[in-house]
């Protein structure tokens, strides 16, 4: 991605223990306009969609992440 010609914000930063798996994740969340309409994904991704702040509320399960989109 290229994010030469944009300013990111951190919308938010989260310390995620998981304990049944021994892990701690941290992640940073951050707005951003996308300038560019050609979307490339990585291998680590399959697929991609603008949604609204209300549809991705109703697809997100995990606490955290609801969390953060809260903030906006």
């Amino acid at each position: 991605i290229d994010i030469s010609n944009t300013t990111l914000q951190i919308l938010n930063s989260q310390d995620i223990f998981i304990t049944n798996n021994n892990l701690h994740v941290v992640r940073l969340t951050y707005v951003a306009n996308c300038l560019n309409e050609a979307i490339i994904l990585s291998d680590e991704h399959s697929e991609y969609r603008y949604l609204s702040l209300t549809q991705a509320m109703a697809l997100i399960t995990e606490p955290q992440l609801k969390e953060t989109l809260e903030l906006l």
